[in-house]
C-alpha cells in the first residue's frame, strides 16, 4: 500500500493536512486526505515539518482508503511519539460511523502540542482498511525559535515628550519579560517615576507583533529666573512699576492677560510693538517683557511770554506757547527772545521758566529790557503802540522814550519851564491889579 496526498471530495469534514501549521491559519478548504494503495512493510518518511517554539500547534489527520468514497478503515490506527519533544505533545485517534449503504469509514488522529525548547519528535502512524492493507508513515516535526519582535520601553515627561533614549527587550516569540526592574525603571535626573501611571503591560511575553511599555515622569521643580514685565514710553523712560512672574524651570507664562497688560492713566499701550515674549517658558536665565505706551494727549494752560521795561510797563505785544501737557517749551529762541526798537534785553535779568514743560496750569515768562540812551537828536513827537492781548482786547502804549528829553536838552528845558512860570505870575499880578482899580 502506497500514500499519496490528494485534495478532498468527501463528504467528511478534513480538518487539517499533514503538514503542521498554526491554528488560525488552518481553513476546512485547504484540507487534505491520505489513500492507502499498494502495501509497503517500511514507513515512509513524509517531509519534516516545521514548529515555532512556545507557539500552540492543534492538527487533525483525516485517513481514508478510497478517495471516491467506500473507505473501511478499520479500528487498529495505532500512533506513537519519538524523539526529544515526544513528552510535549500528545495524540488522539478516532473513527467516524460506518456510512450506510457502501459501509465507508474513516480515521482521525488528533495532534497537539506547544514546544517549549527547541528539537524534533517524530509521529509514527499504522493502520490498515478493511481489505487487511496495511500502511504506516513517519510523519517528522521540528522546533525552533522564531526571533520576537522586539519591547520597546519609553520615558516620557507628562506632555508626552521623551526624556530619556528608549530601552529594547529582545527574544524569541513566547519569552516571558519584566520591565519593573531598575535595567528599565530607570532613575531620571530632574524626573521622578509617577507611580500612578505605572503600564500595566510591564510584564508580559515576547510574540511577534511589536509592543510598547511606558513609563511617565513628573519634572522635579527647580525655581526659574523671574520674567520681568517692564512699561515704557516711547523714549523707554519706565511710566510704570515693573511686575514680576516667577515660578519653576519649564512653567509656562503669559503676559497678554490683564494681570500684566495693564491700563496706565494717560497713556495708550501701542499695539504695533507688542513684544515677541508676551509669552514663553521660565528658565533659568532672566528675561524682560517690555510694553510700550504713547502718552494721550491732553490741552495743556497756555504759556505767556511778555516784554517789559524797568518800570515794569509792556513794550511788546505778549507771544502764546501752546500745546499738550508734558510737551517741551523752549523761549530762549530769537523767536521768543525778540528785538525792540529802542531797548535792549536786560541780561541780568533773563526768565529761569525760559525752559520748562507744558502743563495744568498757566505761565508767565517775563523778559525786561532797558531803554537804549540817546545822545543827540530833537525831541520826538510822543509815539503810540497798539496791539491785542490775548483776550483780543486793544492795548495802547505811549513809549516813555519819547516823553522825555534827550541828553543835552534838560537844562534847556528847565529854563524854559522856570520863564513860563515867572511869566505867568506877572501875568497874574497884571490882572489884580487892574481888578482893583476898576472897582475904585
Amino acid at each position: 500500500m502506497k500514500i499519496k496526498f490528494w485534495k478532498s471530495t468527501a463528504e467528511v469534514i478534513i480538518i487539517s493536512s499533514l503538514f503542521f501549521c498554526s491554528v488560525s491559519s488552518i481553513s476546512a478548504s485547504e484540507s487534505k486526505g491520505y489513500v492507502m494503495e499498494d502495501m509497503y512493510q517500511e514507513p515512509e518518511l513524509l517531509p519534516i515539518q516545521k514548529l515555532t517554539v512556545n507557539k500552540l500547534y492543534k492538527k487533525t489527520l483525516t485517513l481514508q482508503d478510497n478517495p471516491n468514497g467506500g473507505s473501511g478503515i478499520k479500528n487498529n490506527v495505532k500512533v506513537s511519539l519519538e524523539g526529544s519533544l515526544a513528552t510535549m505533545f500528545f495524540t488522539n485517534v478516532r473513527y467516524s460511523e460506518e456510512k450506510v449503504g457502501d459501509h465507508s469509514r474513516y480515521g482521525y488522529v488528533d495532534i497537539e502540542g506547544m514546544p517549549t525548547v527547541e528539537g524534533e519528535v517524530n509521529v509514527y502512524l499504522t493502520y490498515e482498511d478493511g481489505a487487511g492493507n496495511q500502511a504506516s508513515y513517519v510523519l517528522p516535526l521540528q522546533a525552533n525559535f522564531l526571533p520576537a519582535s522586539p519591547v520597546t520601553i519609553r520615558y516620557i515627561d507628562a506632555g508626552g515628550l521623551e526624556i530619556n533614549s528608549p530601552k529594547l527587550i529582545s527574544g524569541n516569540v513566547g519569552d516571558n519579560y519584566d520591565s519593573s526592574t531598575d535595567e528599565y525603571k530607570l532613575r531620571i535626573e530632574g524626573y521622578v517615576l509617577n507611580e500612578s501611571q505605572l503600564p500595566s503591560n510591564a510584564l508580559g511575553v515576547l510574540s511577534e507583533d511589536a509592543q510598547t511599555v511606558t513609563y511617565v515622569y513628573d519634572k522635579i521643580p527647580t525655581k526659574a529666573e523671574d520674567v520681568k514685565i517692564v512699561y515704557l514710553d516711547p523714549d523707554g523712560l519706565e511710566i510704570h512699576t515693573p511686575k514680576l512672574i516667577s515660578g519653576n524651570i519649564g512653567d509656562a507664562y503669559d503676559s497678554r492677560t490683564d494681570d500684566y497688560k495693564l491700563l496706565i492713566e494717560g497713556y495708550e499701550l501701542d499695539q504695533s510693538q507688542l513684544p515677541n515674549n508676551s509669552t514663553g517658558i521660565l528658565s533659568e536665565n532672566p528675561q524682560t517683557v517690555r510694553y510700550i505706551y504713547h502718552k494721550i494727549p491732553v490741552k495743556a494752560q497756555d504759556i505767556r511770554v511778555i516784554y517789559l521795561n524797568s518800570e515794569g510797563l509792556e513794550i511788546h505785544a505778549p507771544q502764546f506757547i501752546s500745546g499738550n501737557i508734558g510737551d517741551a517749551y523752549n523761549v530762549s529762541t530769537e523767536e521768543y527772545k525778540i528785538k525792540i526798537e529802542g531797548y535792549t534785553l536786560d541780561e541780568s535779568q533773563l526768565p529761569k521758566n525760559a525752559f520748562g514743560t507744558l502743563g495744568e496750569t498757566g505761565q508767565t515768562i517775563t523778559y525786561v529790557y532797558k531803554e537804549i540812551e540817546i545822545t543827540s537828536g530833537v525831541v520826538d513827537q510822543p509815539m503810540e503802540k497798539s496791539f491785542d492781548d490775548q483776550d483780543n482786547k486793544k492795548i495802547t502804549l505811549i513809549s516813555s522814550r519819547d516823553l522825555l528829553p534827550k541828553t543835552g536838552e534838560r537844562k534847556n528845558s528847565s529854563y524854559a519851564i522856570f520863564g513860563l512860570i515867572i511869566l505867568s505870575l506877572f501875568g497874574l499880578m497884571i490882572g489884580i491889579s487892574k481888578n482893583k482899580n476898576v472897582s475904585n
